[in-house]
């Protein structure tokens, strides 16, 4: 079912490289579970820069329609993020959750590097770093609710997508939405409110559905609200 998450959790290598005055650390490597501050790995008065270092493989063979993205909830530093020795971006200190599709970039095996710097203590990996298989286009800012009797879904379609795809909205085995929708790279939103109104009763979820041809691209269980 997509997504699918790969948490990046552990064992990371960390390697301090440049004290924050410039000179060498001369320091072995150790081994660290993320997400983590350094001074959480023992690095409790370290500043400078760190290398942050995990491998892993390719998380299985993907249908056409599947892409990988690697996601960060958060890092705290001045940030260079490399995979198998291409870099793949810079961030800024404290950046915002951020993240970069990789499919064409990955291999057999597999090695994320990201040097972090910072002139605190404070600096590390504080947010999760995940793969995560989608679809080519997937959903976004989705929200359910019961609004005067009747089902309302909200979000946005994200991604590529050559022709519109179906939108199911599936209460209790029944399909009380279904819509077309159109994606973009950088977002379409919408919303659909269902014709039939919802019956009273122990109903509590809605499960959302993006779907081309017989694959579904993206599939989530929301909690509704309003009762």
């Amino acid at each position: 079912m997509l997504p699918h998450r790969i948490r990046l959790r552990g064992p990371w290598e960390l390697t301090r490289l440049v004290r924050a005055d410039g000179s060498d650390a001369n320091l072995p490597p150790l081994t660290a579970h993320m997400p983590a501050l350094w001074r959480d790995c023992g690095l409790v008065d370290f500043t400078g820069r760190v290398r942050h270092v995990r491998r892993f493989g390719l998380p299985r063979r993907l249908d056409e329609f599947e892409r990988v993205w690697l996601t960060f909830a958060a890092l705290a530093g001045r940030s260079e993020i490399w995979l198998n020795g291409k870099l793949l971006g810079k961030w800024p200190d404290r950046s915002t959750p951020f993240e970069i599709e990789i499919t064409a970039k990955l291999h057999e095996r597999n090695e994320l590097r990201i040097d972090i710097e910072s002139e605190q203590s404070g600096g590390g990996m504080p947010g999760e770093a995940a793969l995560e298989i989608r679809g080519r286009a997937w959903l976004t800012d989705l929200t359910a609710e019961i609004h005067d009797e009747r089902l309302r879904v909200c979000g946005t379609v994200r991604g590529r997508a050559e022709e519109p795809l179906d939108l199911y909205a599936i209460l209790d085995r029944s399909t009380v939405i279904q819509a077309r929708v159109e994606a973009s790279e950088s977002g379409r939103p919408f919303e659909f409110v269902s014709e039939s109104m919802v019956p009273e009763g122990a109903i509590s979820a809605v499960k959302i559905e993006l779907v081309s041809g017989s694959n579904i691209w993206h599939s989530a269980e929301m909690a509704l609200t309003g009762r």
